[in-house]
């Protein structure tokens, strides 16, 4: 089971900008937009399917590393 919060506007662009050991991952807006929409993921789940959640919001998921 996974649970996903999410709250962005589809024409913002969005980086990676934390990503914890639980598969939990934030995402924010590009600071070109006029406002600063934040996503943030909860995925309890195996990390494949994590890494699929975020890969579809967030084009820079390679650049965050589990620890």
């Amino acid at each position: 089971m996974k649970k996903l919060t999410l709250i962005i506007s589809a024409a913002t662009i969005c980086s990676l900008t934390s990503c914890k050991k639980n598969y939990s991952c934030q995402c924010t807006g590009n600071p070109g937009t006029n406002s600063s929409n934040t996503a943030v993921f909860t995925i309890k789940d195996k990390k494949s399917k994590a890494e699929a959640t975020c890969k579809a919001f967030v084009p820079t998921w390679n650049e965050c590393h589990i620890l």
